[in-house]
This record gives structure tokens, sequence and C-alpha cells, in this order.
């Protein structure tokens, strides 16, 4: 999974969506192998974040129970993440993304949250 560019009339930004949460029923075979393979789309997402400038969690400052799904390959700390979601702090405060949101990264350098019906009336593919 790559993020995507995409572009407003007025500024270009790059983007990555959650997955959104299909695993099958509790109690299927492929429950839980369904849940790994989404937490690891999820975590794209949270190294993708860091590795553009993202702070990661800075208040977490004791990382000693933390193991390595906590960390980007760089080392730095990820935002908060579980399967179906991403917390992050930003100029707004804390943010919380959800299955299927949108995550931007502003030209600014500022990440922002964009539910899907406004992406997709926001954003056209600026890299096709």
């Amino acid at each position: 999974m790559t993020a995507k560019t995409y572009r407003t009339k007025s500024a270009k930004i790059t983007a990555m969506q959650l997955p959104l949460d299909d695993r099958p029923a509790y109690g299927d075979d492929n429950f839980h192998s369904a849940g790994r393979a989404l937490a690891e789309r999820v975590k794209e997402i949270a190294v993708w974040m860091v590795e553009n400038g993202h702070d990661g969690n800075p208040d977490d400052e004791d990382t000693t129970d933390w193991d390595e799904t906590d960390f980007a390959p760089n080392g730095e700390p990820l935002p908060s993440w579980g399967i179906n979601f991403i917390e992050f702090e930003s100029s707004d405060g804390t943010l919380n993304a959800r299955s299927g949101d949108w995550i931007i990264l502003d030209a600014d350098g500022t990440f922002r949250i964009c539910k899907p019906n406004v992406f997709e009336e926001t954003y056209e593919r600026a890299d096709v």
C-alpha cells in the first residue's frame, strides 16, 4: 500500500485511507488472520505518518513495555493505533481516525482527518 497524491482546486495533499474493518464474524475460521492483515495495513499508515514528519507518541516517554509493533523501522515511536483506528496529536488537538477515514498530509506538513464522503467531494487523484 502506498500513499497517493490528490488535489483540490487550490492545493495538493498526500493521503492514505484507513481500511474498512471487513473482518468476518467472530468465530469464523478467518477472523484472526483477517484481523492481523487489517492491523498490518493500519500500521503501514502509522509508519507513513512518522516517515513524513509526525512525531509519533511524544507523551509516552517510557517505552520499556512496548514491542516492535509500537515503532517505525527508523526506531521512532508510532502514533497510537489498532485494528480500526489511529489516534494522534495535531495542532487541532487529539485526532482519532476510524475505519474508512482518510489521513491527510497537507502541503504545510500538518496531518488531518477527513471523512470519506467529504474526501470524495473535495479531492481528485493528481498522480493518475
